[in-house]
């Protein structure tokens, strides 16, 4: 069935994460390319090595018995954050590209929501602003969270 996975699904989930968001070409609906090798990452990263650069983890894993005894759902949390340029050095062009590169990871997401048949619902929510007053002064900011969950079977390893 939709949504069973191995051993690695958590490591899965991410990569998949991850697969996604580089999808982001700057073309067509995307306003950035995110496609470049290494600009959307698996774990923290406290200074961005390039721009516009994104890096995502693992917050937290819920689970609980589905419904039968003979599953777990399981509710992950992953968050992320974005850094990005603007085209001029005011608050405004800041905030006006963080807000086009939170709508590039939404959008990239939005592809393929179970993420390739892993999850089984998904909710993601964001918010974009201004890097002024932050370590990152000259750049637009983007939190996102996504919350989601799948089946995993009891004592089978899938």
């Amino acid at each position: 069935p939709r949504g069973w996975l191995m051993a690695s699904d958590l490591s899965g989930i991410m990569s998949a994460m991850v697969t996604a968001i580089a999808a982001a070409n700057g073309a067509g609906s995307y306003t950035y390319n995110l496609s470049g090798v290494g600009q959307v990452v698996w774990g923290n990263v406290e200074n961005p090595p390039m721009n516009p650069f994104v890096c995502m983890w693992l917050e937290g894993v819920d689970a609980e018995h589905g419904p039968d005894l003979s599953s777990f759902r399981r509710t992950i949390g992953i968050t992320g954050i974005g850094w990005v340029g603007a085209t001029a050095d005011t608050a405004i062009a800041r905030e006006q590209a963080a807000a086009d590169l939170l709508d590039d990871i939404l959008t990239a997401f939005e592809v393929d929501v179970s993420l390739g048949g892993r999850l089984w619902s998904a909710k993601i929510s964001g918010q974009s602003f201004d890097g002024s007053g932050t370590a990152w002064a000259d750049r637009g900011l983007v939190i996102f969270r996504l919350e989601a969950w799948y089946v995993k079977a009891i004592g089978t390893g899938v």
